[in-house]
């Protein structure tokens, strides 16, 4: 007998019970997409694909014909020092500071990576450490790696990589970390690799994971590049879930395009870091960010408060972003700025004299200002900016980004609409705008900028790098927005 499609009636029955059990959207544009999953699914099952899918639908499917359900469905694609931009973020501002405070104390640190994949993401963690404790000794360190995708666990496991998962990466990564086989491949060290535990676990379960050693929570999640698959009531849940999942002042790391839609604050209060934003659960101090309540209040941040080091505090600059030295002013400005010293951006801009007849250096201290929460001046500066160079597409989208901040959505839609009048090809003001539409409901209007920003995209080298776009290379970005199109068809 040969094989058949599944029924139109069948793939919306289906799409309500991978979205129950696996918490995947398929929304109607995306049925099709779906059938063909399920046939593939199917074929790995050694089964037919209507008895198949009526099989998951009657929940008498075998665990290894849902296994098969999951390989097709789940994607299994990263690479080390993914985002290096907020990985180095990650390490300069948080883990640094964190470790530094705890040295001498309680010496331990649990860290999450949820929807882990092959293991990159967690083994990257496990180096950025390795660098910063290049002794572990008297150290509970706990680095968790979950995924719901069993084969891409088991070569987690293995730690054994192709090329393919140092795109991009610097060539000291592989000659200190990896030992190249016969193969052509690279195997991961012992050290680090004993650093890292794995372990299957579906986002839609009641139980979440614990950190080892009966510790209250998690210090820190990272759960990047897959909230954007899932539904908007399995995202909430997930949030409240993470949430309970941290200890106070524990944080919450996701991909840049996820932190402007997710909607996680409430519970999660965002913090800006180095450009970036971060979700904070508790009272944790950042001695370079200012809450985004502070931000909205245009309030001075709390006092900076330099954490004890009785031990050399490792250098400052990351690995992952070694800095350029320079004598200018502005240079020197663009360095303190790359570090998240934002006070010491503005005293030494405003110290020059001449930087209030520079574009760059007026975009420079409105950026500052506004990661130091003070936005009427960020206004200001940004203004100043603008006038200085009224055809800066980028000027415009950061003045739309301050006025979202100060959450003045009007002005943040004209100056979006100006950055792409002057510029449209300007593919982040392309994301924004869709991002600012899609909140407000306009999924038509949101949808044809997704469009747009995808067409530009994909006219570029997955792995070239984009302005104004925290890091992401259009290959990232371009999965990002493939799935934004399809919540809004």
């Amino acid at each position: 007998m040969s094989d058949a499609a599944v029924p139109t009636a069948l793939l919306e029955c289906l799409a309500q019970v991978v979205e129950a059990e696996l918490g995947l959207s398929y929304p109607s544009a995306r049925w099709e997409e779906l059938g063909q999953k399920v046939a593939a699914a199917a074929r790995r099952a050694g089964s037919e694909t209507l008895p198949y899918a009526k099989g998951l639908l009657a929940r008498t499917a075998s665990a290894q014909e849902i296994r098969c359900l999951i390989l097709e469905l789940t994607v299994s694609e990263t690479f080390f020092l993914r985002d290096a931009e907020a990985l180095g973020a990650l390490e300069v501002e948080v883990l640094e500071p964190l470790l530094a405070r705890r040295r001498g104390r309680e010496q331990r640190l649990s860290i999450w990576s949820a929807g882990c994949c092959s293991g990159e993401e967690p083994y990257s963690l496990a180096m950025i450490l390795d660098r910063l404790l290049p002794s572990q000794e008297g150290w509970e360190i706990d680095i968790l790696g979950t995924d719901l995708n069993s084969e891409s666990l088991a070569k987690a496991e293995a730690a054994l990589y192709s090329e393919w998962s140092f795109r991009g990466t610097p060539e000291w990564l592989k000659e200190r970390y990896f030992q190249r086989t016969p193969a052509g491949r690279y195997q991961l060290s012992e050290r680090i690799r004993t650093r890292v535990r794995f372990a299957q676990h579906n986002l839609v379960a009641e139980s979440y994971p614990r950190p080892a050693r009966g510790r209250s929570g998690f210090d820190l999640v990272l759960c990047r590049n897959v909230l954007m698959y899932l539904s908007p009531e399995v995202i909430e849940r997930t949030a409240q879930r993470f949430h309970e999942s941290l200890a106070e002042e524990g944080w919450l790391l996701l991909s840049a395009s996820e932190a402007s839609c997710a909607g996680l604050s409430p519970p999660f209060e965002p913090v800006h870091v180095r450009g970036r934003t971060f979700f904070r659960k508790g009272s944790a101090t950042l001695p370079a960010a200012a809450p985004a309540a502070e931000r909205r209040r245009s309030a001075p941040p709390p006092p900076r408060v330099s954490p004890p080091a009785p031990a050399p505090a490792p250098q400052r600059t990351s690995v992952l972003q070694p800095l350029a030295l320079g004598a200018a002013p502005f240079d020197a400005a663009q360095r303190a700025y790359a570090r998240g010293r934002f006070r010491e951006v503005v005293d030494g801009l405003l110290g020059s004299p001449q930087s209030a007849k520079s574009s760059a250096a007026c975009a420079l201290l409105a950026r500052a200002h506004a990661n130091l929460g003070l936005l009427r001046e960020a206004t200001e500066w940004c203004t100043r900016a603008v006038g200085l160079d009224d055809l800066s597409a980028p000027y415009r989208y950061l003045q739309a980004s301050i006025a979202q901040e100060q959450g003045d959505l009007a002005s943040a839609e004209a100056a979006l609409n100006q950055a792409l009048y002057l510029d449209e090809g300007f593919i982040p003001a392309h994301l924004s705008l869709g991002n600012l539409l899609r909140a407000q409901g306009r999924s038509e209007a949101a949808h044809r900028h997704y469009r747009n920003a995808r067409e530009g995209l994909a006219a570029l080298a997955p792995e070239a790098p984009l302005r104004e776009a925290d890091g992401l290379t259009a290959g990232e970005l371009l999965e990002a927005v493939e799935a934004l199109l399809k919540k809004t068809e």
